[in-house]
């Protein structure tokens, strides 16, 4: 810096802080490429384990009551989760009927004991 010419020393310094400034607006851009980057792996990473859990429940389902046709299978993003409403779905109209059913019929057993 003693050597070089005092009317070129301020270009110098502004040289100097415009390479640091760049810099650090480069480090800046690649901290944030970083994180989108891991944001977005940790993402696609619950969006398998969403997937294989759902898989799971459908599977656990398909050997008790049987597997979807090929095509109901296809259809939706989520088997595991239509299966589970569909049996949801079912088991509270089985209980509709049921205690529409069952006190009469009750009833009727209380009275012809």
């Amino acid at each position: 810096m003693q050597r070089t010419p005092v009317s070129t020393r301020g270009t110098w310094y502004i040289r100097q802080k415009e390479k640091a400034e760049k810099e650090l607006q480069t480090f800046e851009q690649n901290t944030m490429l970083m994180e989108e980057t891991v944001q977005r792996l940790s993402w696609r990473y619950l969006e398998a384990k969403n997937r294989l859990a759902d898989y799971t429940t459908y599977y656990n389902y398909a050997v008790r009551w049987g597997p979807f046709e090929e095509d109901d299978f296809q259809s939706h993003p989520t088997p595991g989760k239509t299966y589970h409403s569909r049996l949801t779905h079912g088991a509270r109209q089985w209980q509709r009927m049921w205690w529409a059913k069952w006190p009469p019929r009750r009833m009727w057993m209380d009275i012809c004991r």
